[in-house]
């Protein structure tokens, strides 16, 4: 019996072994196959809530630093290698994120979990391009624009704000409209 951080450990190996090239066309299927199986094996696992995607250790091995945040950074990492756009990453991100900020001086349990999170957090980074914005972005309301912005690597951690005074906004139970889009090529949160 694997562990699933075991499984998501054997499948970011058999990647390597991929993109290390030289190989034929069978073993790179062989390889490809069994990436898929184990993928699979670990996604079937999935406890999914409100809070996002992560997974449970049936048997933890805590003498191997095992904990179910771990093990789901784990799979984040995998799938930033093997499959970044699968849906469960944008899942897995939010609930390692908010499991960050159970403990009350929001940190993880301990020094492994927040190694291994930051590692798979640094290749989904990597993997998506996420870093690498270059578009334009703007946020209207009532078909007013009222954020019109240019974002590149250089600014993409701005964080703007927008604050519209409620006698701003149409009264009298109307639905106000707001609407957002993006031009260019990076994520826009």
């Amino acid at each position: 019996y694997l562990n699933l951080f075991a499984k998501a450990y054997l499948a970011m190996a058999f990647d390597d072994l991929k993109k290390q090239g030289g190989l034929d066309e069978t073993v790179l299927s062989d390889l490809t196959a069994k990436i898929e199986t184990l993928t699979a094996s670990i996604l079937n696992q999935a406890k999914e809530t409100p809070r996002g995607v992560h997974f449970e250790e049936a048997y933890p091995e805590y003498r191997l630093f095992d904990t179910d945040t771990r093990t789901t950074a784990l799979v984040l990492q995998m799938l930033a290698r093997t499959n970044p756009n699968h849906p469960y990453v944008a899942k897995i991100l939010r609930h390692l994120m908010l499991e960050k900020q159970n403990l009350a001086d929001g940190r993880y349990a301990s020094t492994q979990q927040t190694a291994v999170t930051l590692l798979a957090m640094v290749e989904y980074l990597q993997a998506s391009r996420e870093l690498e914005a270059d578009f334009q972005a703007e946020v209207n309301i009532n078909g007013e624009a009222k954020l019109n912005k240019a974002y590149l690597e250089k600014n993409i951690a701005d964080r703007d704000t927008i604050t519209i005074a409620l006698q701003n906004l149409l009264g009298e139970n109307q639905d106000n409209e707001i609407t957002v889009s993006k031009n260019g090529t990076g994520r826009l949160y």
